[in-house]
């Protein structure tokens, strides 16, 4: 298991190109970041390699965007607060190697560069982002449950959390080949067990199976509306409350389960789709929308348009297609990530 910490990204540059990173700053830097074209060629069906190509191999291609600032930050008693830098920690489990399970698990192609746009894009939005390479069940449950107690979340906005593996109906598969239930995750960031984060949204994305079937779409005519997506040559991923001293000691009663989204990039009993070059179909998605969008919509809407990014594809395999399931639990306040906005800085470490 490896980690990738991400570092403090210096002052917002609009109207220009940025210029490559000096130092950490107290601001926000919009660098370049990495989106795989449509027209990237995938995988040969039967090639036995594939056509990923890092952030240096595709730097002079047309496939480079960056995250928008916001026009006007989205404040207000209606808001969730997402002013503070970092916005929170957005830890990432990239599970693309289960070397004794290889047969019943296969190597999961694209998910590394898949992690490293995730992490670009979640970067640029001022999160404090860890890659966790191929890690094992124990690590990997001790890892959630050593975030979900951190004391730098009481100067954070929000928490991030995102499973790239391969998954069966309920949960998903570590790199030992050992399976952890999606409810326990999102159990251990409860307001029960992770009570610095009461009030504060917590974002859950799953990138993995949930089951075998796979959904081979319906025909139906439509009017067309615009060029056809290319095919893509894919795979499935089956397989107490704290009070400050200074302060009277209210107590106030909250649900165990509130302010948690949970998105997953298929729904039970089905199959999730990867590209071999360029990583899940709810990975890439998340990665456009944020990129194009995330400087003018709420959450809500953002998830409509990764739903439909991800409801548009069409595999090679009969035309595979795919669903996004969302659910909101307790979600009592609008969210927007009001990006290139900050005030204030929370000086946490790991």
């Amino acid at each position: 298991m490896s980690g990738d910490v991400g570092t403090t990204s210096p002052p917002l540059v609009t109207g220009v190109e940025p210029p490559e990173p000096s130092g950490a700053t107290s601001g926000i830097l919009i660098e370049p970041l990495l989106v795989m074209a449509e027209d990237v060629k995938d995988t040969a069906p039967g090639s036995g390699a594939t056509a990923a190509k890092t952030v240096a191999e595709v730097a002079n291609e047309d496939f480079m965007m960056g995250v928008k600032a916001c026009v006007q930050p989205m404040i207000g008693v209606e808001f969730y607060p997402m002013k503070c830098n970092p916005r929170g920690y957005c830890l990432i489990f990239n599970n693309y190697d289960f070397p004794l399970h290889s047969y019943e698990y296969p190597h999961r192609h694209g998910s590394v560069d898949e992690a490293k746009r995730l992490k670009d894009i979640f970067e640029q939005l001022y999160f404090k982002v860890q890659v966790m390479d191929n890690s094992v069940m124990a690590d990997t449950l001790k890892t959630i449950e050593e975030y979900s107690q951190k004391e730098e979340l009481k100067r954070h906005d929000s928490f991030v959390l995102i499973v790239l593996s391969h998954g069966k109906s309920g949960g998903f598969i570590t790199s030992d080949g050992q399976y952890i239930p999606f409810k326990e995750v999102v159990e251990q960031l409860n307001n029960k067990n992770c009570q610095n984060l009461i009030n504060k949204p917590k974002l859950l994305f799953f990138s993995c199976c949930r089951g075998i079937n796979k959904d081979y779409g319906v025909d139906h005519t439509v009017e067309a509306l615009g060029a056809a997506l290319d095919l893509d040559h894919c795979k499935s991923d089956a397989g107490k409350i704290l009070i400050p001293e200074e302060k009277p000691k209210i107590m106030e009663r909250f649900p165990i389960v509130s302010d948690i989204m949970i998105c997953y990039s298929t729904i039970d009993q089905y199959v999730s789709w990867r590209c071999e070059s360029k990583g899940s179909w709810l990975g890439m998605a998340i990665v456009k929308v944020l990129a194009k969008s995330s400087h003018e919509l709420e959450l809500p809407q953002l998830l409509t348009e990764i739903t439909n990014h991800v409801n548009q594809r069409k595999g090679t395999e009969y035309g595979a297609k795919q669903v996004v399931e969302v659910i909101m639990r307790g979600f009592k306040k609008r969210f927007h990530f009001n990006p290139g906005y900050c005030v204030g800085s929370s000086t946490s470490t790991n």
